[in-house]
């Protein structure tokens, strides 16, 4: 009787819980990668999917986006992921009994769990830009898929829901500024070693 309820207490426990969880979210993250870059990113024309523009100093004024070239983008996405979803229902995961369990030694063996991933709802894709900070008066430019998804995951006696986010980048290139007069580093301020006047 106490190995009995020993076991059911560590088995319906929070670290089982976030360790499956965590097996399931990582998979599926993985099945939408992989799906979005063997049907997509091959047909994705980059040289025409945006164009930055300079100003007569060379300097860049703009970064535009080629809504057609996005358009496409997201209609090759979602006839991916659409049958992509549907076989991802007919899958498991077979999970080492002991590796639930965080037995170290034996993670490795013992009956396999399945656990199955099922998508549920509707998920979401959209291809988003960013620029952030890089370097010394640069900007890191980035044009990237993002599908959000949520979905079950189903061991014996267990569910639990989550949400996927994936990130894929299609683009990312520095954009180099003019070097500015100062930059702040750490805790020190650091002059333009060209500077006769300092």
């Amino acid at each position: 009787s106490f190995s009995i309820i020993s076991f059911l207490n560590t088995y319906f426990s929070e670290r089982v819980k976030v360790y499956i969880d965590n097996k399931a979210v990582v998979y599926a993250q993985n099945y939408i990668q992989e799906a979005i870059m063997e049907n997509v990113i091959d047909e994705i024309n980059i040289s025409s999917l945006y164009v930055i523009k300079e100003d007569t100093n060379q300097q860049v004024e703009s970064v535009l986006i080629n809504t057609s070239q996005v358009n496409k983008i997201l209609g090759l996405v979602n006839n991916s992921l659409e049958e992509s979803f549907n076989n991802l229902e007919s899958e498991t995961i077979k999970l080492p009994f002991n590796s639930i369990f965080g037995e170290t030694l034996f993670s490795k063996y013992g009956p396999d769990i399945n656990l199955r991933v099922i998508p549920i709802g509707k998920y979401t894709c959209d291809v988003k830009s960013s620029a952030t900070e890089y370097g010394i008066n640069n900007s890191l430019f980035e044009i990237y898929i993002h599908v959000s998804l949520n979905i079950e995951t189903i061991v014996p006696l267990q569910r639990g829901k989550n949400e996927v986010i994936c990130k894929i980048p299609i683009v990312m290139q520095v954009i180099h500024g003019e070097v500015p007069r100062y930059y702040y580093n750490t805790d020190k301020l650091v002059p333009d070693v060209y500077d006769n006047n300092l």
